[in-house]
């Protein structure tokens, strides 16, 4: 990634970013399942968006199961915190 976080995604799984994080924030968007290494940076937080529901990273590690047609979003926190907003405010 841009900022030197490291993900990886499975087959069938579709992971959006910019070239360069620009602005106050780090934002990605994902369809299905990755696992991230998040590199700390308390003045840009870093938000995985899942549909109409996203992910406020407040640590490192974790991994993610989010399929369009599924109703179900798992996320494995592996250390470090996460922030689940559900539907996003929406």
């Amino acid at each position: 990634m841009p900022d030197g976080s490291k993900v990886w995604i499975t087959n069938g799984s579709k992971l959006t970013y910019p070239e360069k994080f620009k602005g106050k924030t780090r934002e990605i968007n994902l369809e299905g399942e990755a696992f991230f290494t998040i590199t700390a940076d308390k003045k840009k937080p870093f938000f995985v968006h899942l549909g109409a529901h996203r992910i406020k990273v407040l640590g490192t590690e974790f991994s993610v199961v989010a399929y369009p047609d599924d109703q179900i979003i798992r996320v494995d926190l592996v250390s470090g915190k996460v922030q689940m907003d559900v539907n996003n405010g929406k």
